[in-house]
């Protein structure tokens, strides 16, 4: 049962590693479908979350009718929540392509075109030119 946990605890490891590279693929504009991504990605965790929670529960159990206790199985109990809650988050702030757009923050825009006027800002194409040769992104 111990090897049995400790998969468990490889699997919430790699649900964490996939949620990073897919997070470095949308920033780096290589995600073009967010709807399909988004969904792929929901129905990799929800099968995941249901292993990780069958894998504890038998753990449990055996546990519990044995008597004795499984090695480390308390952090899978811990790995299993922070799963759910990584699933929960990684739902609730998906950019799903029919919730609606955050309201525009009017001083901002206002902050911003007062800036523009007064010449305090940079062309993107100077950004990415100096970006794309090595230097920093801003010029401050």
């Amino acid at each position: 049962m111990a090897v049995l946990v400790n998969e468990g605890l490889k699997l919430a490891n790699e649900m964490h590693g996939l949620w990073q590279w897919i997070r470095q693929r949308a920033q780096a504009g290589a995600v073009r479908d967010y709807q399909t991504t988004g969904e792929t990605l929901r129905a990799i965790f929800d099968h995941a979350v249901q292993v990780l929670e069958r894998v504890e529960a038998i753990a449990q159990e055996l546990a519990g009718t044995s008597g004795r206790s499984i090695g480390r199985l308390d952090e899978l109990a811990a790995a299993v929540g922070e799963v759910r809650r990584l699933q929960t988050r990684i739902v609730a702030s998906w950019p799903w392509p029919d919730r609606p757009r955050p309201p525009v923050n009017r001083q901002m825009v206002a902050e911003s075109r007062a800036a523009i006027a007064r010449g305090e800002y940079e062309d993107v194409g100077e950004v990415l030119s100096r970006f794309r040769t090595g230097g920093p992104v801003s010029s401050d």
